[in-house]
């Protein structure tokens, strides 16, 4: 009886080792066929290409509307996180592609919104973005300070997958020319002390 449960099971594990074989060929096939079809290759490098044109045009024309001068520090700070979240999210995008232009793709876009919020001469920090996902929703805006020819938009961040993760922002502005230009942003530790996030 032993015997024959054994020969059974053999049977099964040898049925489902050809079956794999099988398919694992039929797929390398497949690919294979794809890989020597000419118009297969045409199609993939028209895709890739006209998707990067896309984004060459994106880079270029991303945040070059200009802000309407009798914006609030306050306001414009709002606005700054909305094409902030969208320059992140881009730029996720950017870096998981295979191109040379990507790296182009990015600094431009960010160099584009530096030059709408901040004055042309502005040295900003390195560039950093990642996956997640933030929106406007994120953000908690605590207060807006005015004095004189100066402000200050104070924020906080709230990670809405991970409540417990908080930041404090503020957003420092000069005004020039009867309009309000973003000098710095800052990340505020739980100590009071300002690190440069711009």
């Amino acid at each position: 009886m032993k015997w024959i449960i054994f020969i059974i099971i053999a049977i099964i594990f040898i049925a489902g080792a050809i079956w794999y074989v099988m398919d694992v060929k039929k797929a390398l096939q497949e690919e294979q066929d794809d890989f020597y079809n000419p118009n297969h290759l045409k199609e993939k490098i028209n895709e890739e290409n006209n998707k990067m044109k896309k984004y060459n045009t994106e880079a270029n024309t991303m945040f070059t509307d200009k802000l309407n001068v009798n914006l609030t520090p306050l306001v414009i700070t709002k606005q700054f996180i909305e094409d902030y979240c969208q320059w992140n999210k881009y730029a996720f995008e950017q870096s998981e592609t295979e191109k040379e232009e990507k790296d182009w793709n990015i600094g431009k876009s960010y160099d584009n919104l530096i030059l709408k919020y901040c004055s042309s001469d502005k040295k900003y920090q390195g560039l950093a973005y990642g996956n997640d996902e933030e929106t406007l929703q994120d953000f908690t805006f605590l207060e807006e300070i005015i004095m004189d020819d100066t402000a200050i938009v104070k924020v906080k961040y709230q990670n809405p997958e991970f409540t417990f993760i908080e930041h404090l922002f503020e957003y420092h502005y000069k005004k020039t020319d009867n309009q309000y230009i973003l000098d710095e942003k800052y990340l505020v530790s739980d100590d009071g002390t300002k690190d440069k996030y711009l």
